[in-house]
């Protein structure tokens, strides 16, 4: 999380810093907000782009929401839909763009690098990944009354998968918290953002069982 320059940063932003944040990286959200650009974002964990991962790489194996396997994007898309805030531009490798064109269909994805392999890729040169950037935050933020806020039926059950059964044991001590298999726990709520922090103690204490 040391990816933005405080200094060079304009004069009407305000920068959240430090770990943990209340909702992760949508801390500070809320619904006087008009609509969330992601930028940097990486594709989910188990897939084949750059740095694959879920919020903690030595803890995730994988996410599901309401059963469907989903990454940082779609737990942020969970949060964003709860205030009615759409996210209307997500930028990343390849992998990153296709998962979040799937899942929010009118969103603009600027793609700045292919991915090859987890640890290397086919970058575009700085200043044209910025220029394709500004160009489709230009465009997104026109389009954000066209862009709907991703939707996730209710009850939602978000599920975690986790290396090893040692984690799901420390896991599963929260209250409310159901196990399904030995290295699998999960939580069912009508308030996503009461599942998504049940999901982010989970995966921050399940740390402590590796």
């Amino acid at each position: 999380m040391r990816n933005l320059l405080p200094e060079v940063l304009g004069r009407r932003a305000a920068l959240i810093s430090g770990s943990p944040k209340p909702l992760a990286m949508m801390a500070g959200l809320d619904d006087s907000c008009d609509a969330v650009m992601c930028v940097g974002y990486h594709g989910r964990a188990g897939t084949l782009g750059v740095l694959d991962h879920t919020i903690h790489g030595r803890v995730v194996y994988d996410i599901r929401i309401n059963g469907k396997s989903q990454g940082e994007l779609g737990l942020n898309a969970g949060i964003a839909s709860h205030f009615g805030v759409p996210i209307v531009l997500v930028a990343g490798d390849t992998t990153t763009a296709a998962q979040a064109a799937e899942l929010i269909p009118d969103v603009e994805t600027p793609a700045v690098k292919e991915s090859l392999t987890r640890y290397s890729a086919k970058n575009m040169s700085p200043s044209a990944a910025q220029a394709l950037i500004r160009r489709q935050a230009t465009r997104a933020f026109e389009r954000r009354i066209k862009i709907a806020p991703t939707r996730y039926a209710m009850p939602v059950t978000l599920t975690l998968q986790v290396m090893n059964s040692g984690m799901a044991d420390i896991a599963e001590i929260i209250p409310g918290v159901n196990r399904t298999d030995p290295v699998t726990v999960e939580y069912t709520s009508d308030d996503f953002l009461e599942a998504f922090r049940c999901l982010y103690a989970m995966i921050m204490i399940a740390g402590a069982g590796g």
